[in-house]
């Protein structure tokens, strides 16, 4: 097993009603399968509403989203292998939510994140995994 590589948002984002970039992480090649991630709405803010995983297939390639939104509330996607009961994409505020997904073969991953209202401050934290 290689060893994973940590990520975390140097400070919370603050995220408006559209998507917005909380984390990219350019990854070496076929190295991580996993992506742990757990996503904290922090305070002075509004419930998220959106929460995107994005990757990008090869290094030139545009970022395309492997799980949205209700994808977190599913019980049967290959891409998804955990997630608590309460996803990213309906995180109340001062809440905190964990998930794990599959990110094999990716050159990079994004996340993205939306709130119904006021702008919440959005962290993220995790690591990157293999299972080899």
């Amino acid at each position: 097993m290689r060893n994973p590589l940590p990520f975390s948002t140097a400070s919370s984002v603050e995220v408006g009603v559209t998507p917005t970039t909380v984390l990219t992480q350019t990854l070496p090649p076929d190295v991580y399968d996993d992506l742990w991630c757990e996503v904290e709405n922090m305070a002075n803010g509004s419930t998220l509403d959106q929460f995107q995983v994005q990757v990008k297939p090869h290094k030139d390639a545009s970022f395309c989203t492997v799980l949205s939104s209700t994808d977190f509330d599913s019980t049967s996607l290959e891409t998804l292998l955990f997630c608590t009961s309460t996803g990213p994409h309906e995180l109340p505020l001062s809440s905190t939510c964990a998930f794990r997904c599959r990110v094999a073969g990716a050159a990079a991953v994004r996340l993205r994140a939306a709130a119904v209202g006021s702008s919440p401050n959005v962290k993220v934290r995790g690591r990157f995994f293999s299972g080899n």
